[in-house]
């Protein structure tokens, strides 16, 4: 287990250490936090504040102790003007001045292409270049943030396969997030092609992929359309039949449950 995202409760006030981000850095400010100890430290009146922007940037509050996996992430570029590039609210590299080029983040293992420094004097920037890094200790719950979940169905995020993790979850996880994000885009196609129906009611719902040996992966999810997210669903998982894997669905208001794909 790792706590490196933590989350006190210590007297009067709330005790707060987790990696470096400059998002959280601004909301402490907002909430009256100090710096001190190599922790922020904010009144006890302003824990749900708090706890807010922990899940919002880090994808959990800390008060519990999580697993963690490491990301791959390929070819990835991006230079932040007077600031360091970060990635899933992780540091990847930090650069000081145009001529001192730049420190990876905590955590970043360095595989392929480069970090550096560049701009002007004045405007200096920190520059990542077709770079192919591991993320390291990124708390599983994370995986869960929306850009994180983006990447991985768009294949240039992976979750490495470790002990700590079955490797065939890892698998049902991408397929999962690559099976969701296929649906909606898809439904956000049919949106601008004036295909969505407005007036079908809202839903939610349970995506659970069956592997053959009865595994399970559950997702929960919400939808604009009934109509739309099933039939997207349904047109996405036929092409799930030759990974022998199923996709079963479990919807509100409407009690019914849907069955694709096949052995």
């Amino acid at each position: 287990m790792k706590t490196k995202i933590k989350l006190e409760i210590i007297g009067e006030e709330v005790k707060v250490t987790s990696p470096f981000n400059g998002n959280f850095v601004k909301k402490a400010k907002n909430y009256q936090g100090k710096w001190k100890s190599e922790a922020w430290w904010f009144s006890v009146n302003q824990i749900e504040y708090v706890r807010k922007a922990m899940i919002e940037i880090y994808g959990l509050t800390g008060e519990e102790s999580y697993e963690t996996c490491t990301l791959i992430v390929e070819g990835f570029s991006a230079s932040e003007m007077l600031s360091p590039v970060s990635l899933f609210n992780r540091t990847i590299a930090a650069a000081h001045g145009r001529d001192d080029g730049a420190k990876l983040g905590e955590g970043i293992i360095l595989l392929e292409g480069e970090v550096t420094s560049g701009g002007s004097v004045k405007n200096w920037k920190t520059c990542v270049e077709n770079a192919t890094f591991e993320i390291l200790d990124f708390p599983i719950p994370a995986l869960e943030l929306p850009e994180v979940k983006e990447a991985i169905a768009k294949g240039w995020c992976k979750v490495k396969k470790e002990k700590n993790m079955h490797s065939e979850s890892k698998e049902i996880f991408n397929i999962m997030n690559t099976l969701l994000w296929a649906v909606h885009e898809r439904i956000e196609q049919e949106k601008a092609e004036n295909k969505f129906n407005l007036e079908d009611a809202p839903f939610h719902c349970a995506v659970e992929i069956v592997t053959e040996d009865k595994e399970t992966f559950t997702q929960l999810c919400e939808s604009d359309s009934q109509y739309y997210f099933l039939r997207a669903l349904q047109v996405e998982a036929e092409k799930l039949k030759n990974i022998n894997v199923f996709v079963h669905i479990k919807m509100v208001p409407k009690i019914r449950t849907e069955f694709y794909g096949a052995k």
